[in-house]
């Protein structure tokens, strides 16, 4: 049983250090409309130390998250395909920007925490977004905040869930 409360404190810290820094590229991206590839790289590290740590038996599986190998393919292929649409997207559209590469690499960092869950990061970074668009009536923003909001709630949802069936 210590065993597990370890490991639950130690993945704890990590995703603690990973919004931690989820929230200074927000804030970051806010004020410059850049993410900082040192955030970025410490979110991308933390899940992976969590998931090799996992994988090597260090850390007990977690129930809340997928399992490692899962989460590693679920952001290697969201990665893949965002990095192919904005390609696309610049190509149709002559170079117009839709995403940046800043925000496909937090979405990419973030999906190594979150697996196929990226897929509800980026539905409720999309609604924060679309009702920051209309509340502003901006049509271009930063969108490294609300990717950040998307994922610290993503990242809740699972643990509200247990703590209401519990």
């Amino acid at each position: 049983m210590a065993g597990v409360a370890v490991s639950t404190a130690v993945r704890i810290a990590l995703v603690l250090a990973a919004l931690v820094c989820g929230i200074r590229a927000a804030v970051t991206d806010a004020k410059t409309r850049t993410l900082p590839n040192t955030s970025v790289a410490i979110i991308a590290i933390c899940a992976f130390a969590e998931i090799f740590a996992t994988l090597s038996g260090v850390l007990a599986p977690a129930f809340i998250l997928e399992p490692p190998l899962l989460r590693l393919t679920w952001a290697a292929g969201f990665t893949l395909f965002l990095l192919s649409f904005e390609m696309l997207w610049r190509a149709l559209h002559k170079g117009a920007h839709g995403l940046g590469f800043g925000d496909i690499k937090l979405m990419g960092a973030f999906s190594l925490w979150l697996g196929s869950m990226s897929l509800i990061m980026v539905l409720i970074a999309a609604l924060f977004a679309l009702f920051y668009a209309f509340a502003k009536h901006v049509r271009t923003f930063a969108f490294g905040p609300h990717l950040v909001a998307g994922a610290c709630v993503a990242l809740v949802l699972p643990m509200i869930q247990i703590a209401v069936t519990w």
